[in-house]
């Protein structure tokens, strides 16, 4: 379904079984999927992750932080340190209020891993704020 919710190992998930599409996987928090199934509740499928999977998962998160000289290399060598691979990242800064807005799009391996780059982001200096979008 568009707009659905990025999900990875670690998140509760289930299925929707579409009309000619197949099954639709979205984490069970998602409020789309939750509209959908109070209209077909008879479409619910359970669905779990499989053990093994050799390649990543999607998230993104969003920092908002007050601008210093050295922030991004910061954020990137925590990155870097945890193995975790940039698929994406714009940053934007508001020069009058010294903020700095940063989004960056990963792949992670498992939700340890994810919640570890959280942590550890949210512990540098001058990071107002570090969440998932």
């Amino acid at each position: 379904m568009p707009g659905a919710a990025i999900q990875y190992q670690g998140d509760e998930i289930s299925g929707y079984i579409t009309q000619g599409r197949g099954v639709v996987i979205h984490r069970s928090d998602c409020e789309q999927f939750k509209v959908v199934m109070d209209d077909h509740p008879e479409r619910f499928i359970d669905a779990t992750w499989a053990e093994q999977y050799s390649g990543g998962y999607l998230t993104q998160i969003k920092i908002l932080a007050n601008d210093r000289s050295g922030l991004l290399r910061d954020v990137t060598s925590i990155l870097a340190n945890e193995k975790v691979n940039v698929l994406g990242m714009n940053t934007q800064s508001e020069v009058a209020k010294q903020l700095v807005w940063m989004d960056i799009k990963l792949e992670v391996y498992n939700v340890g891993a994810f919640n570890r780059v959280v942590s550890k982001i949210g512990q540098l200096d001058e990071i107002i704020e570090v969440k998932r979008v």
